[in-house]
Order: C-alpha cells, then structure tokens, then sequence
C-alpha cells in the first residue's frame, strides 16, 4: 500500500512539474523567443478571417461575425494547407468571447501553429474618428483575454488595429497605448503568463516611424510589447509582417 502511494505521488508531482512540453513565446529586448530553451521565433504569418468590414447587423447591439477559431472542421480543413505555406503564426481579428475554441487551439497547437488576437471586434473598436478608451472598450479587450490566456500557443494580443492612419489624427496614438498599458497591468495582475501585447500599424509614410517610436518609449509596463506594420522595418524592438 505504502507503495502505491508512493508512486502516485511521484506521478502528480511529476505532472505538477511538467504540465506540458509545448513551449510558450516570450519578448525578450527586441525579439521574440521560445520559452523552453531560449532560442529565437521567427514568425511566418498569415492573416485568418473572413472579411470583418462588412458585417451584417441586427441592430448596434447585436454583429455577426465568423469567428475563425469557432468552427473545428474548418480549421483542421485549413491546417495541412497553412502547413505547406510553412506557417507558423496566425491572425485573428476577431472573436467570439462565447465560443468555444478549444478544439481548434489545440489542433493549431498540435501542427505548431501559434495565434495573434485582436482584442477588439468590428463593433467595439478605438474608432479613428472618435477615438476612446472606455469601459465598454475596457470590458471587451479583458474578455478576449480572459479567453484566450490559457492557450499556450496564444503568441499576443493586439490592442489596436490601424487606428492611427495620417498625420492628421496622430491623437489617437495615446489611446491605444492607454489600451496597451491597462492589457498588460490586466494580464498581471489577472497572474497570466506574460503575454506580449502590441500594435498594429498602416503603412503610412509620414507617421510610421514616428508611431514605433512612440510605441516603443515609456516604461515597460505601458509601451507595447511589439508592432506590427504592412511592411518589415528595423525598431528597437519586435516588428513583424502579416
């Protein structure tokens, strides 16, 4: 009897330790890294959902969306073409907080195919016209996060989506780093693994630079973690093309 226990215990231990072997990824200075041996990731991204620009709408309350992350068979139908594209990331715009993605995150995971969310849904967005950061806003990115944070193969969240498009609404630019300081203080204080949270950007000549920059300045706990842009430029810290 002694025995027995003994080997169960060793067992839940041995568990407890090792819970799984597929490794996370981390920012780390200006690159992304695996977790579980240190080694640099380098993404091959593809963008992966119908498009968002045109939903259709019962009222200003209620958006249908095709969550991409929702529907088994059709992830595990796109997988092996994802794979032959040597894939290795994906985009999602936007999600559906009340699905379940269980089965799709897994079967990503099982094919090393990490993902990228969009906090932010075609309703409920920091809008380039009216920009804000509000409790609604606030409520929805948490709700993503609260979603998505326990999938290892969750690579980051992006707080916003071309908000900023010309040097004629530049303004917007401080609240999506409002967005972006509030997601990580959430992740951390919510006891989350440290989970990137980042920008994307337009290809807008006249602010791009000046738009990592300000991204990229501040304390660690309030600057986005990487940024992302339609074309692949050098900063001081991640940038990627999808």
């Amino acid at each position: 009897m002694l025995l027995i226990k003994l080997l169960i215990t060793l067992v839940v231990t041995t568990f407890a330790a090792n819970p799984s072997t597929f490794p996370t990824v981390e920012v780390v200075g200006n690159k992304f890294f695996y977790t579980n041996n240190g080694s640099q990731f380098y993404l091959r991204g593809i963008a992966y959902q119908q498009d968002t620009s045109e939903v259709r709408s019962d009222s200003e309350e209620v958006i249908h969306f095709v969550d991409p992350l929702s529907d088994p068979k059709v992830c595990k139908r796109d997988i092996p073409y994802l794979k032959e594209l040597n894939t290795n990331v994906l985009r999602v715009y936007a999600l559906d907080v009340n699905s379940d993605h269980d089965e799709c995150m897994k079967a990503l995971q099982d094919a090393d195919i990490y993902v990228i969310a969009d906090l932010s849904a075609p309703n409920v967005s920091i809008i380039t016209d009216h920009p804000t950061w509000d409790l609604e806003l606030y409520k929805r990115y948490t709700s993503v996060i609260d979603t998505m944070a326990k999938y290892e193969n969750l690579l980051g969240f992006f707080a916003g989506n071309e908000v900023i498009t010309d040097s004629t609404n530049t303004e917007c630019a401080a609240f999506v780093k409002a967005a972006v300081r509030d997601m990580k203080r959430y992740i951390a204080d919510s006891g989350y693994r440290k989970i990137p949270v980042g920008y994307s950007a337009n290809d807008d000549a006249d602010t791009r630079v000046a738009s990592a920059d300000y991204f990229s300045c501040g304390e660690l706990d309030e600057r986005a973690d990487f940024y992302e842009n339609r074309r692949v430029f050098q900063f001081d810290y991640p940038c990627i093309f999808l």
